[in-house]
């Protein structure tokens, strides 16, 4: 409890300072960059059909296969 208690100071202190920003600033100039890319629900139910909820917060299985594939082409590059 009191190491999740540290982590939580710690990274509110991280954000609140600006701490953060100059990392991210920092990184970018060395071109390490990170992209995090989240889908609330992918589906194969038509989208205008889904009851109750946000159409923007889902993406058909057709578009979710194309925008992995143009990650994997054009923006991810794993190294180890």
């Amino acid at each position: 409890m009191l190491k999740s208690l540290i982590k939580t100071i710690i990274g509110i202190v991280f954000y609140y300072t600006g701490a953060f920003d100059l990392v991210r600033f920092i990184n970018n100039l060395l071109g390490k960059r990170l992209t995090i890319v989240t889908y609330h629900r992918v589906t194969d139910e038509k989208i205008d059909e889904i009851q109750y909820s946000l159409p923007y917060l889902f993406v058909n299985i057709n578009t979710f296969e194309e925008h992995v594939s143009f990650f994997k082409k054009k923006i991810y590059h794993h190294k180890f």
